[in-house]
């Protein structure tokens, strides 16, 4: 099972905080801490850095494509906005063209049975056939080929 880094950072800082409140209300803390002896702190920071990466790529490619020629501010409210949409329940759901719009971007819908769109669609199936089959959390397409990113288990 794949998981956002931001659910490992938040469950994280959450058993912190839970320790820290039954600290302050006289409660023993000894729960908390036991499930964050588990928790590789080493883990939490690749989470963090994974996260700031996405920040910074995500800036650079909007700054140079879909919001070439806006300031900084703007590009960063806009990937903040993005960051945000994962964060909330939604990590790896599409987000359709009204909420890209909404969040600044200058979206071409391509009507639907064109020979775009269905050519668009095939790549779509065909990458997400490729990422299943082989296991991988992501695979990026670009000009000069492919970036995958494999997943690897982990026992806890």
């Amino acid at each position: 099972m794949l998981r956002p880094a931001a659910a490992f950072v938040d469950a994280y800082l959450d058993l912190i905080n839970k320790s820290q409140e039954a600290i302050k209300g006289g409660h023993p803390p000894h729960p908390y801490i036991e499930l964050l002896r588990k928790v590789d702190p080493t883990w939490i920071q690749v989470c963090l850095k994974a996260r700031e990466l996405a920040r910074t790529i995500a800036g650079e490619f909007l700054k140079r494509y879909m919001l070439k020629g806006k300031d900084e501010a703007t590009i960063n409210q806009t990937v903040e906005r993005f960051m945000k949409e994962g964060e909330l329940l939604s990590h790896g759901r599409i987000i359709r063209y009204t909420k890209a719009q909404e969040y600044g971007l200058n979206i071409e819908v391509v009507p639907k049975g064109t020979p775009l769109d269905n050519a668009l669609w095939e790549l779509h199936v065909r990458s997400d056939n490729y990422v299943q089959s082989r296991g991988f959390a992501k695979y990026m397409v670009c000009r000069s080929g492919g970036l995958n990113v494999q997943v690897q288990k982990r026992v806890i």
